[in-house]
């Protein structure tokens, strides 16, 4: 029996009223052509890597896994600002947080194995790492799991995770303005007009330094957005002496400016709309943990007094805490 050819799903946009048409367009998908679904493994296995289903369904076939080891009791999570944190799941990326690494990963392990024998979702040991924090954590034996065992950093998500919290900005955004040092000078050779090159920041690298910019808190001193504009315009002008200002460029083009993205003033909009978050009381329903742990960090007072306070302030008599302390640098 010859199978019509069908066009996959429309994208699931993720919204509760779409999600019935979208399972039905899928359901016409499996019966019409059964050969390509020989069985119900398969249905998951093609359905979540399907450009159309993934990751949204993807993250509803891995949801039963997560919520397994978040209410498994033999699995014992950490403990920030009196929530338990147990796992999370970007896609197929899954991150344990566990307090005994000796004691609970051969536990976790086991309803991953589980979930696997009926999903196909199956651990890429190769892969997997463990990142020892606490000291009892650093005794653990090199050999005890069949894991790779990091030390020092890790990577997640493009974003290296260090030990220290100074090596921050050495793993992340000296190794990005390498990246974009090398970028610019492939594409130095390209026949690009000014419109263009600047475009092509905009587009290629500003998307990447924005996520660093609001994924990892620090403060970043004024050199490293010194040394960033200035590879920028060597290469927007093509090694050549710049013929119109930086403040005329960064103008809208309502304004007769270019639109050039202005590096420092996107760093300031990433962390100072997180300060927003120090105005919500510890009770609120809305409150995040990283909030309260940093509200909790303040000696005297409260943050939210100390953005209405008078600048600059004795840093030291508010928090001792590196990324609250970077943050209101960044309010000065």
């Amino acid at each position: 029996m010859h199978e019509p050819k069908l066009p996959p799903p429309e994208n699931f946009s993720g919204e509760s009223e779409q999600c019935r048409p979208f399972l039905t367009q899928c359901e016409i998908h499996f019966q019409l052509q059964p050969s390509s679904f020989p069985s119900e493994r398969c249905y998951i296995n093609k359905c979540t890597y399907l450009p159309t289903l993934s990751p949204l369904m993807f993250n509803i076939a891995i949801e039963p896994l997560a919520a397994a080891l978040r209410n498994d009791l033999e699995v014992m999570g950490i403990n920030r600002a009196g929530k338990i944190f147990t796992v999370s799941l970007y896609a197929d990326d899954l991150l344990l947080f566990l307090a005994d690494p000796y004691k609970f990963i051969p536990k976790a392990i086991k309803p991953i194995e589980e979930f696997g024998r009926i999903s196909g979702y199956l651990i890429n040991k190769a892969k997997c790492l463990i990142f020892p924090v606490i000291d009892k954590a650093n005794q653990l034996p090199p050999n005890s799991f069949p894991f790779t065992v990091r030390s020092e950093k890790f990577a997640y998500l493009e974003v290296n995770i260090t030990r220290n919290y100074k090596d921050l900005f050495k793993h992340n955004f000296n190794i990005a303005f390498n990246q974009f040092m090398q970028d610019m000078e492939c594409w130095s050779f390209l026949p690009l007009s000014l419109a263009g090159r600047i475009n092509s920041v905009k587009m290629v690298l500003m998307p990447k330094l924005l996520f660093l910019f609001q994924t990892i808190p620090i403060f970043i001193p004024n050199s490293f957005f010194k040394k960033l504009e200035k590879i920028t315009f060597m290469y927007i002008w093509n090694e050549n002496i710049p013929r119109i200002r930086k403040e005329f460029l960064e103008r809208r083009k309502e304004e007769g400016g270019l639109d050039m993205p202005n590096y420092m003033h996107f760093y300031w909009a990433a962390n100072v709309c997180k300060l927003c978050f120090w105005f919500k009381p510890a009770e609120s329903k809305t409150v995040s943990v990283w909030s309260l742990m940093e509200q909790n960090s303040c000696k005297s007072g409260s943050l939210a007094s100390v953005v209405c306070s008078p600048q600059p302030l004795d840093k030291r008599l508010i928090t001792i805490n590196p990324i609250t302390l970077g943050a209101i640098k960044i309010w000065e």
